[in-house]
């Protein structure tokens, strides 16, 4: 059989199998070596020209793999790789058998004293040992001889008002003392040293994220650095487990649409056919592009109004529910000792002040709306009260009776709800000083609402500031603070 070569020959016996393949110089020398066909049934020793090519055949079965070659010799080593990512730390293994303690060895000999070292640094305070128990309690001893008396001590600085008392059991009304005469006006005092500052409040919710900001210039590129030295070969990690297979890639882009193609004439219309047996149903397909929208049609004529339906009957009336629970039901006067007939150091019971100095009790006739006494208050004053049960979303109102004691007198009252994130302003009135009454017996009625009071109020705090210049004053009395 030939095999794309004119220079040898190959022969097959008439069993089929094949004996022999020899060279030969010229194919002209065939019949001195038709010996070597052996009783073949043909034998081929010139190529002859090239047939048609034939259709590809069958792919043949898979081959028996071979046997592994041998190992080529070690290449040169490759540049280093980047160092890999640390491995996670491997879990402490179990603690080993504790072995037999060995025999213990034989002393040595002593050595040379060494050179005494420096003072190390102070060892840290130990800590406190616990508390011993009390002694018992020695004898008294002897009283001893009176000192002499040291000399007076410089007068300290006036300490920082502190924190208001609770407020204590209401005693027992005295019997009223006889009128005395009025004294003379006294010296106006210095003012008092302010307060201390009061707590920090609680910090307030974190406000929304600002916008975010334009983004920077990009900074000019540096130098390229020196190469540095190459490092020495690490020793080669052990080869990483094979990955799992990629989540498949996303889908390509969708093609561009094609263009529209012009729409055909309409054809005529055909008789209506006879209906068919309806199909058994179809899968639904998938759902197609949607089309352009087209234009809005002409509106239609308004129809005619349809005939006005009958009056139904009227449905039975339902049980009547429960009494509903108001919030904001009124729950009387909420301010305490707003009359003003109580007093303790000059100060109306309930109230508090960062000038006390400026605060005074008022019972001189003519000075007084209702009641005994009122409370006066001199330029610069302020009075204050906190109001507590306050209902969140309630309106509150404020009403009070006040008069001038001289035409320059005006008056600030305002109402401030008290949060657990702060305070939050109720509201204001300012009173000036032509609005206010400066005649005995004549007493101006002012009243404010609130606006409503957070969800979250726990107190308000009511308060007034007066503004009276020159030795003048203004006095206030029925003071109310109650829902609206």
């Amino acid at each position: 059989m030939c095999n794309n070569s004119s220079r040898w020959c190959g022969c097959r016996s008439s069993e089929g199998v094949e004996r022999s393949d020899e060279r030969v110089e010229r194919s002209e020398e065939l019949t001195e070596h038709s010996d070597i066909c052996g009783g073949a049934e043909y034998c081929c020793c010139r190529r002859g020209p090239t047939g048609p090519k034939g259709d590809k055949g069958d792919k043949g079965d898979m081959g028996e793999r071979g046997f592994p070659g041998e190992q080529g010799e070690r290449g040169e080593a490759g540049a280093q790789g980047a160092a890999g990512e640390r491995g996670e730390r491997g879990e402490r293994g179990e603690r080993g058998i504790h072995g037999e303690r060995g025999e213990r060895g034989i002393t040595g000999a002593q050595g040379a004293r060494g050179e005494a070292g420096s003072q190390g640094a102070a060892g840290a305070r130990g800590e406190r040992g616990e508390r011993g128990e009390r002694g018992e309690r020695g004898l008294p001893g002897e009283r001893g001889e009176r000192g002499i008396p040291g000399a007076q001590g410089a007068r300290g600085e006036a300490g920082s008002q502190g924190a208001a008392g609770a407020r204590g059991e209401r005693g027992e009304r005295g019997e009223r003392g006889e009128r005395g005469e009025r004294g003379l006006p006294g010296e106006r005092g210095e003012r008092g040293i302010p307060g201390a500052q009061g707590a920090r409040g609680e910090a307030g919710s974190q406000g929304a994220a600002g916008a975010r900001g334009e983004r920077g210039e990009r900074g000019e590129r540096g130098e390229r650095g020196l190469p540095g030295e190459r490092g020495e070969r690490g020793i080669p990690g052990a080869q990483g487990a094979r990955g799992e297979a990629g989540s498949q890639g996303a889908a390509g882009a969708r093609g561009e649409r094609g263009e529209r193609g012009e729409r055909g004439e309409r054809g005529i219309h055909g008789e209506r056919g006879e209906r068919g047996i309806p199909g058994v149903q179809g899968a639904r397909g998938e759902r197609g592009e949607r089309g352009e929208r087209g234009e809005r049609g002409e509106r239609g004529e308004r129809g005619e109004h349809g005939v006005h339906g009958e009056r139904g009957e009227r449905g039975a009336t339902g049980a009547t529910g429960p009494a509903g629970v108001d919030a904001c039901a009124f729950a009387g006067e909420q301010s305490l000792n707003g009359d003003m007939e109580e007093f303790y150091d000059n100060i109306p019971v309930d109230w508090f002040t960062h000038t006390p100095s400026l605060i005074s009790p008022m019972s001189s006739l003519g000075r007084v709306h209702s009641g005994d006494t009122c409370v006066n208050l001199a330029d610069d004053a302020d009075l204050y009260q906190a109001v507590g049960n306050i209902c969140g979303g309630c309106y509150y109102r404020l009403s009070f009776f006040a008069h001038g004691e001289g035409c320059q007198s005006s008056l600030r009252a305002s109402v401030t709800f008290i949060t657990p994130h702060g305070h939050v302003k109720g509201c204001e009135l300012l009173v000036k000083s032509q609005d206010l009454p400066n005649l005995d017996r004549e007493f101006g009625y002012y009243q404010v609402l609130t606006c409503a009071a957070p969800h979250d109020a726990t107190d308000a705090i009511i308060n007034f500031c007066a503004t009276s210049p020159n030795g003048q004053s203004l006095d206030i009395d029925d003071v109310s603070f109650c829902v609206a």
